[in-house]
């Protein structure tokens, strides 16, 4: 079934922006966000000749954004949910200060949980179906040093929506997690304290590529996918191996690349 309306958090750039891209190629109705007005403002004007777009900026770290959010979220009442919106810090633990960790769960976890629940009761009200799909982590498998936040609370992200999902089956409304590895963004850029380069490696997914498995996953209705096959290889090797020799591995690639 076609969406009424998509609603895209962490639609400025990266993911977010290419599957509005996508979305918008299809003639859907969207209703983006994102923390820059100006990113989103660009977005809109090169794709409303395609659909008709809402945009509203929000700072997803600050409560007055996130309520004023959900409350428009509620006016418009749109039928698929993409929280998208997301970021990661590479490095112990203790080299960040605590108000960089909490902004980062901010919008990993809180803002994500809200939008989740508000979304799927707006449409158990109006006995709607739709879809909610939370994009987590194939870090989300890993006990990760150096990384150790943000795989964190990419498990909570895919431990909740499972359980969510099954919770909601029965009134047509689904909770779908996407468990993608590395691709094509800044994300390595912004995630390093040292700001290195972000150029594609081996396990790199091109972004189009990514955006594409993303809402194909949405279609087919799959509850939860890791969508890169190199990925979804190293994920069951993971289980068969000793969780210290892992967790050593990932932390020498993070300190590779800071």
């Amino acid at each position: 079934m076609t969406p009424k309306l998509a609603f895209i958090t962490g639609a400025g750039s990266g993911l977010g922006k290419e599957l509005a891209f996508l979305l918008a190629k299809k003639k859907i109705p969207l209703f983006l966000t994102s923390k820059d007005p100006h990113k989103l403002e660009d977005v809109k004007k090169q794709l409303e000749s395609q659909t008709s777009i809402f945009t509203l900026a929000a700072d997803l770290t600050l409560q007055k954004d996130l309520d004023h959010l959900l409350q428009v979220l509620r006016e418009k009442e749109p039928d698929l949910v993409i929280n998208n919106a997301g970021f990661g810090l590479y490095g112990e633990v203790l080299s960040f200060s605590l108000d960089q960790q909490m902004k980062m769960l901010k919008i990993n976890v809180d803002a994500l949980t809200a939008i989740s629940i508000e979304s799927a009761r707006i449409l158990k009200e109006k006995k709607s179906s739709g879809t909610i799909m939370n994009i987590a982590s194939a870090a989300s498998f890993f006990t990760y040093p150096s990384f150790a936040l943000y795989a964190a609370s990419k498990r909570f992200v895919k431990e909740f929506s499972l359980s969510f999902d099954e919770e909601l089956l029965p009134y047509g409304i689904r909770v779908l997690t996407c468990l993608p590895g590395r691709f094509q963004s800044d994300f390595r850029y912004k995630a390093s304290s040292h700001k290195s380069s972000s150029s594609p490696s081996w396990d790199t997914m091109s972004l189009r590529s990514t955006a594409e498995k993303v809402l194909l996953q949405i279609e087919q209705k799959k509850r939860c996918k890791t969508i890169d096959w190199r990925y979804q290889i190293f994920c069951h090797l993971a289980l068969l191996l000793p969780r210290r020799w892992i967790s050593k591995l990932l932390k020498k690639g993070v300190d590779a690349m800071i």
